[in-house]
């Protein structure tokens, strides 16, 4: 629904739903990305670290990628792709890409990449630094 023209004295007559996504031992969570399904993808805090997870309207999946100190999941496509990036242990961080199993995005020449968004096509779209 797209808001018309409004006053500044009135309110866009927008719907708003608080959810709780249940991850584990959560103190917060920020939702980056939601499907045409409705899967919410985006990253959660725990009292040591940052955390990726999907959300499927019932349960929070934590989507960790293997070996990392941090991971944040930045987007979801309509088949269930999800992007997102994970710091290691060196500090540096790199992007993945994940369809039931973890896979690395690398850049040639870049020491570090964020992937932000993917869509249906499966094109990826990011940042990198580059030395």
């Amino acid at each position: 629904m797209t808001c018309p023209s409004l006053a500044i004295s009135q309110v866009c007559p927008y719907t708003v739903t608080t959810l709780d996504f249940g991850c584990p031992d959560a103190v917060s969570a920020q939702p980056w990305g939601l499907n045409n399904a409705g899967l919410i993808v985006g990253e959660y805090f725990d009292s040591t670290s940052t955390h990726g997870f999907l959300y499927n309207g019932a349960s929070c999946v934590t989507l960790d990628y293997p070996g990392s100190v941090q991971t944040a999941a930045q987007n979801i496509n309509d088949s269930g792709t999800v992007v997102g990036s994970y710091c290691d242990s060196m500090d540096e961080c790199h992007s993945w890409w994940y369809d039931g199993t973890f896979h690395e995005i690398r850049f040639p020449g870049a020491n570090e990449t964020e992937a932000q968004g993917i869509n249906n096509a499966g094109l990826v779209v990011g940042t990198t630094l580059t030395p």
